[in-house]
């Protein structure tokens, strides 16, 4: 009895050990076959292809900061209208994409079927500050809307005035946004490629939205929204009319009384004497 129990007992530690070796063995065989599925897909690329995937996720970086809409064409499936716009709002998205900074920041990261991500961070000037900045300057503001101002009150409403206005609010933006103590968005995130094997050459098929969003908000925001004192803003518009001589103190003094302008556009007898103080615009 003895003799079979030892036997019974062998016979189960065998059996114990083979299906260990068999075990040990299915899994070494798993990460032979990983290991060799992953060199594949590395060799399938080689160092060449993801060098050639970093240097065009840098060179479409470059594209779009200087607004080559050829190139953004052919290296990316973005177009020209997803960075630059055709209308009075041109000037800000085009200064925001020349004044940005940008690091390719690692290597390229294999995602398989020929897919790879680049990390990708930087900054750009801050378009609302700007703006807030911008309009915030009284005197500028008077100057450039005097026109059009003028001929919706006292002639008729001009589409063409309202974009040379327009014009010349967002070249005054740009120029905030180029300036070097401009406030700054940053960015940090992933450049995605794909290889086109047909053409044997990287697209860059996804990028951080930040940067998609600068359109978005230059087309969206109306910066007439962020004067801060319209009161302020018109009187002193009335007081650059007055000066040149297009209207009368008399009409200005009309146009304050009929529009219930605040105190501190007060009617007076002389366009020196506006409350606000905005007569440096004459």
């Amino acid at each position: 009895m003895k003799s079979k129990a030892i036997g019974v007992l062998a016979s189960l530690i065998t059996g114990c050990i083979l299906l260990s070796s068999c075990s040990t063995a299915a899994s070494t065989q798993k990460d032979v076959q990983r290991i060799v599925l992953e060199s594949a897909a590395v060799e399938t690329l080689g160092d060449a292809d993801l060098t050639d995937a970093a240097d065009t996720a840098d060179t479409f970086m470059k594209a779009v900061k200087e607004q080559d809409t050829d190139s953004i064409k052919a290296l990316s499936t973005y177009s020209a209208a997803d960075f630059s716009t055709d209308d009075f709002t041109s000037a800000a998205p085009a200064a925001i994409f020349a004044n940005m900074t940008y690091e390719i920041t690692g290597d390229p990261v294999y995602e398989g079927q020929s897919k790879v991500w680049v990390p990708v961070s930087g900054k750009f000037p801050a378009l609302l500050a700007a703006i807030v900045s911008t309009m915030e300057d009284t005197p500028l503001v008077a100057s450039l809307s005097k026109d059009t101002f003028y001929a919706s009150q006292w002639e008729e409403p001009s589409e063409e005035l309202q974009t040379a206005t327009f014009l010349g609010i967002y070249d005054a933006i740009a120029d905030k946004l180029s300036d070097k103590d401009a406030g700054t968005t940053s960015f940090d995130g992933k450049m995605y490629l794909e290889k086109d094997q047909a053409a044997d050459k990287w697209v860059v098929t996804g990028i951080p939205k930040e940067l998609t969003d600068i359109v978005v908000w230059a087309s969206s925001i109306n910066p007439m929204e962020y004067i801060p004192d319209y009161d302020a803003a018109t009187q002193a518009v009335l007081d650059i009319l007055v000066a040149d001589g297009t209207i009368t103190q008399e009409q200005s003094d009309t146009y304050i009384r009929e529009n219930q302008m605040g105190s501190d556009a007060t009617v007076t007898g002389d366009a020196d004497d506006s409350a606000d103080g905005s007569t440096d615009a004459a």
